[in-house]
Formats: structure tokens, C-alpha cells, sequence
């Protein structure tokens, strides 16, 4: 029940990013100067899937070992919803680039510290932790061909 809890509450978070980018999406994006090498959109949504999916069990083993390190996978959960709001509804790339660098930065302390206690909860996030390091480099060159 728990694992179902975690899943539901990361899924619901991209959930919530998307409906929170959608207008942005529809009437500001697809005008943004983008780097030749952006991803086209619908990879966004499959990598996603996969990561939240990833991101609800490595949270659910962090609780079952009543680990502490759950703070740090919650920051990154909050990392992640906050550059949905600034990139998309306040429409700062700028801003979203230091969210992402956060990000990032949470990410790879995470993995460092949770490998000694479940190194499979670890790995669970270095599929995002190498995802958030790409779309960093897609953040900083969309800001970069737009300021």
C-alpha cells in the first residue's frame, strides 16, 4: 500500500506539472528558440513516466528503512516541481537553470549518501540525476538563444 502511495504521489506530481505548464505549452514554448538538438516533445512524456515511476520506489525503500536521507529525495521531488513553475508559468529560463542546477546537486548527494544504505534505492535515481544533467544543458542553451 505504501509503494502504491509513493507512485500515486510522484505521478501526481508530474501530473500537476503538466496541466501547471499547459498554457505555456500551447502559446509560449513552441516559439522559444530551441538548440538543433531538443528533444522532440513526446520524449519528454516517456522519460517522465519512467523517472516518477523510478522516483515513487526509491522513496517507498527509503521509508520502509525509515532512512532520513527521505528529506533529500523530497527536495528533489520539490526541485522538480518548482522549475515547472519557473520555465513554464513564470517563464524564466534563467531561473529554471539554477532550480535544475539544485537539482542536479540534490540528486548526486542523494545517490553518494544512499549508496551505503540501499544501493538499490541509489541507482533508482541515477537514470534522473543523468536526465536532469542533459536537460541542464537544454535549459542553459534555450535561455542562452532567447535572452
Amino acid at each position: 500500500m505504501k509503494l502504491l502511495f509513493f507512485l500515486l504521489l510522484c505521478h501526481g506530481c508530474g501530473q500537476f506539472s503538466t496541466r501547471l505548464a499547459l498554457p505555456a505549452l500551447r502559446d509560449w514554448f513552441p516559439h522559444l528558440k530551441k538548440p538543433d538538438w531538443h528533444p522532440p516533445a513526446w520524449v519528454f512524456g516517456k522519460v517522465w513516466l519512467l523517472l516518477y515511476t523510478l522516483m515513487g520506489v526509491a522513496g517507498w525503500r527509503l521509508y520502509c528503512a525509515k532512512s532520513s536521507l527521505l528529506v533529500l529525495w523530497l527536495a528533489q521531488l520539490g526541485f522538480n516541481q518548482l522549475w515547472t513553475y519557473l520555465f513554464f508559468v513564470l517563464r524564466s529560463p534563467g531561473l529554471a537553470l539554477i532550480d535544475n542546477f539544485c537539482l542536479w546537486i540534490t540528486l548526486g548527494v542523494y545517490v553518494i549518501l544512499c549508496w551505503p544504505l540501499d544501493p538499490v534505492a541509489a541507482v533508482l535515481l541515477v537514470p534522473e540525476w543523468l536526465w536532469i544533467g542533459f536537460a541542464s544543458t537544454v535549459n542553459y542553451a534555450t535561455w542562452k538563444l532567447n535572452r
